[in-house]
């Protein structure tokens, strides 16, 4: 039996987001599990899914059946910071202009 294709496209860089956005393709109209979500890929095999981050790896299982049985699965993590992103710095500058009048 052939074996269905599975391409998910795990995010590469760390996210301080407390939600991610999971793509990926398989077959046509393919029955898409990305942790406890199931989606439907659409008539191209393209599937979405956003999934719920907790600080620090996420290990996520994605799965996909086809209307023939057959079915994959891919196991991936994606990273979510666990620190607040750093202060910026502002500089204030005395004895501009001013608001206009």
């Amino acid at each position: 039996m052939e074996e269905l294709l599975l391409d998910v496209h795990w995010p590469v860089a760390t996210t301080r987001a407390e939600v991610a956005l999971l793509r990926g393709e398989t077959r046509p109209h393919a029955r898409v599990r990305i942790g406890q979500s199931e989606v439907l890929a659409d008539s191209n095999g393209l599937f979405e899914a956003r999934i719920e981050l907790q600080p620090g790896a996420n290990p996520v299982q994605v799965s996909a059946r086809d209307a023939f049985g057959r079915s994959a699965t891919a196991d991936g993590e994606v990273l979510r910071a666990a620190t607040p992103p750093p202060l910026g710095r502002a500089e204030v500058v005395w004895g501009g202009p001013g608001p206009p009048r």
